[in-house]
């Protein structure tokens, strides 16, 4: 066992618990697509008021606001927005109406109610932390829900349903998707998940043959920071025994029990997208996703397999990238746009045509946008997902695996032509790890750590194209999957690069191979969705 993991199970529960919010940022709507007309008479202003219930499931207090529209006029009837905050956080409370967020105060003032919710075991709320498990968090929802209804007499209908959206990233992206599953009523009309998941077994525990988690790769820099922002959220130590227990065996052992992999599925959309969760089932609904190809925590693939999974119910359902995401938190770049298209404009401009029936209104938001690199405007569209088309090959290298290793290889898979390229969505490898030795008894217990990255002409060292993405790969054997989603702009005469890790300590610390050992690692078919330079940009909002 490498000699890191105790130190990293204290790092834990105490490191950079400053970043505890971690990221704060349906029946399909057919039929009519109008809403009662607004009600005459003397505008009112809107108030904020904090509420509680007892929870039906186990009688804990379960937190929330109630944020009313800037101005209300009697017997007007608006549209609700749910919101919910990142892991470790707290909700947006009364105290709080005057410094909300632009696109908060953006639903406001545009005549949208809107509900703050403190998520069970976090900030007001009673209970333990069972990162959204629909038994438990996802009951909460549906009461608030039901107390809304009963509750709100301003709240708008269209036949007979309620007008109902919903925002937030991170955790409180997972929060929309929990109630967009199970919800019996479907009153969900639209979401807007922002840098959230499809898969928890995959965002802290994957490293080949990740579809079916038979191995894997604990993710141990945010496994630390996830335990720090839960052990500290509402009045501490409100994580749930078995999920804090899943934390100290990924981190101790690099491993986790069958059971824990269970409930992190559960707690996952991709459960009710492959039909395996009893709790609920998914419909039609509308989607706008926001997501950073540079965030390691929750990347760019899974908002790609949110999109595919939900567009395949029918509705109207677009993938947008930006730079911030759960890396901003800790040195990465940051900014809420792709190209020129500002994300908080075009949520509130979303939520217009899909609630209030503005017919139009948010037709200038692309079906997929991809921010490129770094910059802070350069950004291109498409109208399908890119397709991994290009295919590639690395011919065998060699390297010892082995924890705390600084070896990398990097091989040349190709040169950028005239006009350069852009590269966006998600690549596909098959690859073979061997022994160094050919028929001597295979070694311990390899990891390796593989990326893409290019290299100017001329230059001597790389540059991932996704700063600290690497796809793990654990055991020896052939591994067919998909890599890391990426989006970035290679200039003609970039040498576009394959490299390979025998560990890689700033996201996967105490997590390579405990003994060293000796491998070869062959890329037979490097699949990339590589598409030309000249790609029109977004639009301006």
């Amino acid at each position: 066992m490498s000699s890191l993991r105790p130190t990293l199970a204290g790092f834990a529960v105490l490191v950079l618990a400053t970043l505890a919010a971690c990221s704060n940022s349906a029946a399909p709507p057919g039929g009519s697509t109008t809403v009662p007309p607004p009600a005459t008479g003397t505008p009112t202003a809107g108030k904020s008021t904090d509420m509680s219930i007892v929870s039906k499931v186990d009688g804990a207090n379960i937190s929330f606001t109630v944020h009313e529209p800037t101005t209300m006029v009697a017997g007007a009837k608006y549209p609700l927005i749910l919101q919910s905050h990142g892991y470790g956080g707290a909700k947006e409370n009364a105290a709080k109406r005057p410094t909300l967020s632009p696109l908060y105060m953006g639903f406001l003032d545009r005549g949208y109610g809107f509900i703050s919710i403190d998520e069970r075991g976090h900030g007001a709320s009673g209970g333990t932390i069972r990162i959204l498990e629909p038994e438990k968090e996802g009951q909460d929802l549906l009461q608030i829900i039901d107390w809304a209804e009963a509750n709100l007499p301003w709240l708008a209908y269209r036949d007979g349903n309620l007008l109902l959206g919903a925002t937030g990233g991170s955790y409180g992206g997972g929060f929309q998707h929990l109630i967009y599953a199970i919800d019996p009523k479907r009153r969900l009309d639209a979401i807007a998940p922002e840098i959230t998941w499809n898969d928890l077994r995959y965002s802290l525990f994957n490293g080949g043959h990740h579809e079916d988690y038979s191995v894997g790769v604990f993710k141990t820099f945010w496994v630390g920071l996830l335990s720090a922002a839960g052990n500290r959220a509402g009045d501490g130590n409100n994580v749930d025994p078995e999920v804090n227990e899943g934390l100290v065996q990924g981190v101790s052992m690099n491993s986790i029990d069958d059971e824990k992999k269970a409930l992190l599925y559960k707690n996952s959309l991709a459960s009710y997208c492959a039909g395996k969760n009893s709790n609920g089932s998914l419909s039609k609904i509308d989607a706008l996703y926001w997501q950073s190809p540079h965030d390691t925590l929750f990347n760019l693939t899974e908002a790609v397999r949110n999109y595919e999974c939900v567009s395949a119910k029918g509705g109207d359902v677009r993938l947008l990238t930006m730079l911030s995401g759960h890396d901003s938190l800790v040195g990465g770049g940051t900014g809420s746009q792709c190209g020129k298209l500002k994300k908080d404009t075009a949520i509130l401009d979303w939520y217009d045509e899909k609630l209030k029936g503005a017919a139009g209104k948010a037709s200038y938001i692309p079906k997929f946008c991809w921010h490129l690199d770094s910059s802070i405007e350069d950004g291109v569209v498409t109208t399908t997902l890119p397709a991994a088309s290009t295919a590639l090959q690395m011919p065998a290298q060699t390297l010892a695996a082995a924890d705390g290793s600084v070896q990398s290889v990097s091989v040349e898979l190709m040169k950028i032509g005239a006009g350069g390229a852009v590269i966006a969505g998600v690549p596909r490898i098959s690859l073979k790890v061997g022994d160094a030795s050919p028929g001597a008894t295979e070694l311990g217990d390899p990891i390796v750590f593989v990326a893409l990255a290019k290299r100017a002409a001329g230059a001597s060292s790389d540059t991932l194209l996704m700063g600290n993405q690497v796809t793990p790969f654990r055991g020896y054997g052939d591994f067919t999957q998909e890599m890391i989603g990426v989006t970035a702009r290679l200039a003609e005469n970039d040498s576009l690069r394959l490299v390979v890790y025998a560990a890689f300590a700033t996201r996967y610390g105490g997590s390579g191979s405990d003994v060293a050992a000796p491998v070869t690692v062959q890329a037979t078919a490097i699949n990339l969705p590589l598409l030309p330079g000249n790609l029109p940009a977004p639009p301006a909002n």
